[in-house]
């Protein structure tokens, strides 16, 4: 018996030996786990001297692969490309799947349109610039050098585009060509650098725009408030614009386009986002020659698309925290929130300066402020809305006047509701000048970034 009891006690003790290595050793392997992920994060986030080329697909397995095989081809330039799948059901995830040593593929659940493929790419991109490529094209000897001259030959340029031969707009030439090998060598001798063959223009096609990671971080996401595709590259050429940025089409590059091959397998369902885009486009920006004269004749445009904010109001930003922004500046509420808040990306956040943390009581006496002087006889109050007779809504923002530019801002902001002091334009104006018109914000399906 006592030789049974000595071996159950070694065998106890060999049993609490193995139990503390095992946990000892998942400790360890978890720490070392956590810390390679936070190092690869770092890694990841980490710009890289190249171009991100960012191609959104749908349904176009075989374009896709000669699009891809093309950029072998005819890239290089330091580069990485990033494939977002919108839930493609033709083989494209199985063709990408065996690819990824070549390249970053994503898959969406669904269909999410190019506005929200293209930011999701963005998310992954890690180069100095930028190139969002759609599926059906194919480049060609010479077409990201070229690109990327005409791009930063002049630090107010925001956006580049190339020529093609199947696209709306100035950006379509003529050509001869009739097969591949035949588009090759005329894109050849074709995409000879000079610059004498640019030109500056009012409108991009999203076919293929080029820019730098800084563009980006001026102007944010493309706008998911467009369905599918067609008019979120007319939007964010606009808002370049606003920005003072110039768009630029590099006549002296040339590529392929088998033109809307996506658009075309979506039929009636693309009609239906299409009028659709037309709507959001129009509620959006109103008046756009109108818009523009205003902003660049007064030499209003802005640095980036934050300038364009209103001031004292709630936005929440990744991980749902909020912030109340007043004067281009965030502030972080503490504690609970009990309004609503305009959801925007960590892009946009970072384009502000960051003030001192409120609490929800601070914030809600601003917004108390401003409902108990409305009847002031001179309501200066900074925040304030007031209303000219001929309808247009302003917004009282720090030394200046700022003109609310449609009901969408108006609503999107939600500043609906807020107390409206009524003046003639004589006094509106003798009280303060004119500064930025206020725009819509961005519409973001997913804003934590």
């Amino acid at each position: 018996m006592r030789v049974k009891r000595r071996h159950r006690r070694k065998s106890a003790l060999r049993s609490g030996y193995h139990a503390a290595a095992i946990r000892g050793y998942d400790a360890g392997f978890a720490k070392g786990y956590a810390a390679g992920i936070t190092e690869g994060k770092l890694r990841y986030a980490q710009n890289f001297p190249g171009t991100s080329i960012i191609i959104p697909t749908f349904n176009q397995r075989d374009r896709l692969r000669q699009c891809l095989q093309s950029i072998a081809q005819f890239t290089d330039l330091p580069h990485e490309v990033i494939v977002i799948d919108n839930a493609s059901s033709d083989g494209t995830q199985e063709f990408l799947r065996e690819q990824r040593t070549q390249l970053v593929y994503v898959r969406n659940a669904e269909n999410r349109g190019f506005s929200g493929a293209v930011n999701r790419g963005l998310k992954l991109a890690r180069g100095e610039t930028i190139v969002i490529l759609n599926d059906d094209t194919i480049v060609t000897e010479r077409w990201l050098d070229n690109l990327l001259h005409c791009l930063l030959s002049d630090e107010r340029i925001g956006l580049v585009g190339p020529v093609t031969n199947y696209i709306s707009g100035s950006q379509q030439i003529d050509v001869a060509y009739h097969t591949n090998a035949e588009m090759c060598r005329f894109a050849a001798d074709f995409n000879r650098t000079d610059s004498s063959r640019w030109r500056e223009t009012d409108r991009l096609a999203g076919f293929c725009l080029a820019m730098t990671k800084g563009t980006f971080q001026r102007l944010g996401y493309f706008d998911e408030g467009f369905e599918l595709g067609n008019c979120e590259d007319d939007d964010y050429g606009l808002r370049a614009r606003i920005c003072g940025l110039k768009l630029m089409i590099a006549g002296d590059t040339f590529i392929h386009h088998a033109g809307s091959a996506t658009v075309k397998s979506l039929g009636e369902q693309f009609a239906e986002a299409y009028r659709h885009n037309l709507d959001y486009y129009s509620a959006k920006w109103g008046n756009v020659g109108e818009l523009l004269d205003a902003t660049l004749r007064n030499g209003q445009e802005g640095g980036k698309i934050v300038d364009f904010y209103p001031t004292c109001v709630f936005v929440q930003g990744p991980n749902r925290a909020v912030y109340w922004l007043e004067n281009g500046v965030r502030h972080h509420l503490a504690d609970v929130f009990w309004g609503e808040a305009v959801r925007i990306s960590a892009v946009e956040l970072r384009m502000m300066p960051e003030g001192p943390p409120l609490s929800w009581e601070q914030a809600a006496a601003r917004l108390t402020q401003l409902h108990e002087l409305a009847n002031e006889p001179f309501w200066t109050t900074d925040g304030a809305l007031c209303q000219t007779p001929d309808g247009a809504i302003w917004q009282i923002c720090g030394a200046a006047l700022r003109k609310v530019t449609v009901p969408l801002a108006l609503s999107a902001w939600k500043l609906l509701g807020r107390p409206i002091k009524m003046l003639d334009d004589h006094t509106l104006m003798s009280i303060l000048p004119q500064g930025r018109p206020i725009l819509p914000p961005t519409v973001l399906v997913e804003p934590e970034l």
